[in-house]
């Protein structure tokens, strides 16, 4: 298998990995950087490192730089809704979108606990 095709099949194995999980999970796997039990790497062949180093390329790539442009976002309750904005792009989150669903709990924690109706998230 060549180089071009490992890193096809580490971006197919990504997405289908994603496709399984929302998006507040993706963040989760970069709270601790990659750690990875040696255990398990140290068992790999040539081939396998090389795509463990192509999906980390790919989560790096794919994953924080997207969503970690648009820190720090604005948020504030209007007619019954929250609507988030970032602060940097002025870019509107639509429900749907990653970033609102996995910042939506803390909003509303912020709302439930100091009655507020508005605020900043930092990164």
């Amino acid at each position: 298998m060549t180089d071009k095709e490992l890193e096809q099949k580490a971006i197919k194995l990504m997405n289908l990995f994603f496709s399984f999980l929302d998006d507040s999970e993706i963040e989760k796997f970069w709270e601790k950087e990659f750690e990875i039990d040696p255990e398990v790497t140290s068992e790999l062949t040539e081939s396998g490192e090389y795509l463990l180093a192509a999906i980390k390329k790919w989560l790096k790539d794919n994953v924080t730089t997207d969503i970690n442009k648009h820190y720090p976002l604005g948020w504030m309750v209007d007619d019954g809704e929250i609507k988030v904005w970032s602060l940097v792009t002025g870019e509107k989150f639509p429900k749907n979108h990653a970033i609102h669903k996995s910042e939506r709990n803390f909003i509303e924690e912020q709302i439930t606990k100091y009655l507020t109706l508005s605020g900043q998230i930092e990164c």
